[in-house]
């Protein structure tokens, strides 16, 4: 459900948790789900940096961190040096947590006075949940360029979002492509057309359609790598376009949601769709440059269309241009596709957002791009690079070569954009390249070695040592 809600369940997860160990003498801290927690808040949810921002409440979400109990009481039962480490920097801004639980174990924390957890990776995976995070300063927000993936076999039941294979990206804790819309609450006209649904998603719809909500609406990430200078992540999102199945969201859309002419009950995944592909890649060139490689494929022809949005204004520079200023941050995305596509931006809802529970002060407008085909077809390939920096200055010019081929700064891009082609995307520089479906970095099924499967492939030379993985399609349910 995202951190938005997770405090809902501080009762269950913490204190439940405690008492189970104290009364029942489980050592619960110590099973896998509590280990992975103090990265899971460190990458996704940093003290000083922002929430990865998915699911109910995330526009509600400040820069204070998340999950600081929990990271508290980890640290102390297990001796856990970066749960301590996560759990001072949220006390720091938000006070300390449990002082009961200090006074009745005599413990006396001072978060000032924490080690420091030593060196740690710049991205992470949370395979199980659907979740991958990129950073260039993980432990230092101020000053950290952060990406964040999802594409979840959870789907979008509950308080989750129709966003599966959709991201978001903070530069040094503000919020800059980002997930739009407000909590106005659980199910009304705005809520569930213009923050729930994928249109208010760094995603694609299709025909207009987005997403089904339920479980059925699911996505999963299927490839994953990390090194110094690049971190890449696979999504793949064929799934989340299915016919809503859940009884709740089919009664709340196709009954309380429906406005003739507005808000149709189709407006949402269908049948018709047919999509067999969607295949989203996405490639952190360090320390500022995102590619975004999506493959989509149906079974008949359909309207395309790349969503992008922002808090702040943000303009269409030229044809495939978008552009956010800001007097200490400047972002530029900047669009490609394999047939012609036409870019619009409005800062207006689907549904105008109305605060009937007065959660707000209020609730401004934020901004919309659209980057839809002219015309329809049943394959289409996306390319986007973003670029994040401090000033225009800082943003390096994209030179294009020649259809799919691009240079920026040292960083050459090959992205294969004709869709009678497999689809296959090339990023390097001199000591870094990322291969993704290359005939010549295939990898052997394992199961079957006579079958080649393709794959994504990084190399990159550190202190003058070649290093290599590979990363080949995953099922949801394979570790």
């Amino acid at each position: 459900n995202g951190h938005g809600y997770f405090a809902v369940n501080s009762s269950t997860v913490i204190d439940m948790a405690y008492t189970i160990q104290k009364v029942a003498k489980v050592d619960i801290f110590s099973k896998p789900w509590y280990q992975g927690m103090p990265d899971y808040f460190m990458y996704t949810a940093p003290a000083g940096g922002t929430i990865d921002g998915f699911g109910d409440m995330h526009d509600r979400g400040s820069d204070n961190g998340r999950g600081g109990s929990l990271a508290f009481y980890i640290g102390i039962e297990k001796n856990d040096t970066k749960a301590l480490y996560h759990a001072a920097q949220v006390m720091k801004r938000n006070g300390t947590p449990h002082v009961w639980f200090s006074l009745v174990n005599g413990i006396d924390f001072d978060p000032n006075n924490v080690a420091d957890p030593g060196p740690m990776p710049q991205a992470k995976l949370f395979k199980e949940v659907g979740l991958a995070a990129m950073h260039t300063k993980v432990k230092t927000p101020k000053e950290d360029l952060a990406l964040y993936f999802r594409s979840s076999p959870y789907g979008a039941n509950g308080h989750m979002h129709a966003n599966q294979n959709s991201f978001n990206i903070s530069y040094k804790g503000k919020r800059v492509f980002y997930s739009t819309g407000y909590y106005t609450s659980f199910a009304d006209p705005h809520s569930i057309t213009s923050y729930k649904h994928t249109r208010a998603s760094n995603s694609i719809l299709i025909n207009g359609k987005g997403q089904s909500y339920g479980h059925e609406g699911y996505g999963w990430i299927k490839r994953y790598l990390h090194g110094e200078q690049i971190s890449y992540v696979s999504g793949d999102a064929s799934m989340a376009y299915r016919p809503m199945e859940n009884s709740q969201w089919l009664a709340l859309t196709n009954k309380q949601m429906v406005k003739p002419g507005k808000m149709p009950a189709d407006n949402f995944a269908s049948d018709k769709l047919k999509l067999t592909r969607f295949d989203r890649h996405i490639a952190f060139l360090r320390p500022d440059i995102f590619v975004i490689y999506d493959d989509l494929e149906a079974e008949r022809n359909n309207d395309w269309s790349l969503m992008l949005h922002t808090y702040n204004e943000s303009y269409q520079a030229n044809d495939n241009q978008l552009v956010l200023e800001q007097p200490d941050m400047f972002a530029k995305a900047t669009l490609f596709s394999s047939k012609p596509s036409k870019m619009s931006v409005t800062d207006q809802f689907y549904e105008k957002p109305i605060d009937f529970k007065k959660k707000y002060e209020a609730t401004p407008n934020q901004y919309h791009m659209t980057y839809q085909s002219v015309g329809k077809s049943k394959k289409i390939r996306f390319l986007t690079f973003i670029q994040v920096g401090e000033s225009k200055t800082n943003v390096l010019p994209i030179k294009k070569i020649s259809d799919g081929q691009f240079k920026i700064g040292e960083w050459e891009i090959n992205a294969e954009l004709d869709t009678s082609k497999q689809a296959s995307l090339f990023a390097g520089n001199g000591t870094a390249k990322l291969t993704i479906n290359n005939s010549t970095t295939s990898a052997k099924d394992k199961a079957n070695p006579n079958v080649i499967q393709p794959a994504s492939i990084l190399t990159e030379v550190i202190n003058g040592k070649i290093h290599s993985s590979i990363s080949t399609d995953q099922a949801p349910a394979i570790n």
